[in-house]
């Protein structure tokens, strides 16, 4: 009896169930809910990261938050370790309705076999066009314009990964 306890107290802390509640709130507010580590500071922004979160019941590799100079959260990213599946994807819809766009991966027109490094990785350029889909179609963006924020994820071809961010408007 005691273990189910912990288990739903500990679910219930780790969970991120509405993300966007965080947005436009001071980075103070959240790190009431977890412990924050400052991972890169530019000129007009900083990323905290946080290990241990999930979100809809799935867990995630890494939560970044990324506020303004005044901490002020601008933005939240959840990066996965798999694809984001059907039922992940209809509980987003019954949590913030249909969304605005889906895109797909269209016949690619240019392959650019240069060695391209960003944030540490190395990879080829494609250019395609996109096309608009369903979820049955295998996207590669879907996009929720709201009325208070966005939310797009990202889900590479051919990767097994997924990237949800909820950012302001």
């Amino acid at each position: 009896m005691n273990f189910v306890i912990f288990f739903i107290f500990t679910f219930m802390i780790n969970q991120d169930p509405n993300p966007e509640v965080y947005i436009g709130k001071t980075i103070a507010e959240v790190s009431k809910q977890s412990e924050l580590n400052l991972v890169n500071q530019q000129e007009d922004k900083k990323t905290y990261m946080i290990n241990e979160a999930s979100i809809f019941g799935a867990n995630i590799r890494t939560k970044l938050i990324t506020t303004d100079l005044e901490g002020i959260v601008q933005e939240i990213a959840y990066g996965f370790d798999f694809k984001i599946e059907k039922d992940f994807y209809e509980l987003m819809v019954k949590t913030y309705g249909e969304p605005t766009k889906m895109f797909k991966q269209g016949p690619i027109n240019k392959i650019t076999h240069d060695r391209v490094i960003t944030h540490g990785y190395i990879g080829v350029q494609e250019r395609s066009t996109s096309i608009d889909c369903s979820f049955e179609e295998d996207p590669i963006f879907i996009i929720w314009q709201l009325s208070n924020f966005s939310i797009s994820i990202a889900l590479p071809p051919n990767q097994n990964t997924s990237m949800i961010t909820y950012r302001g408007k």
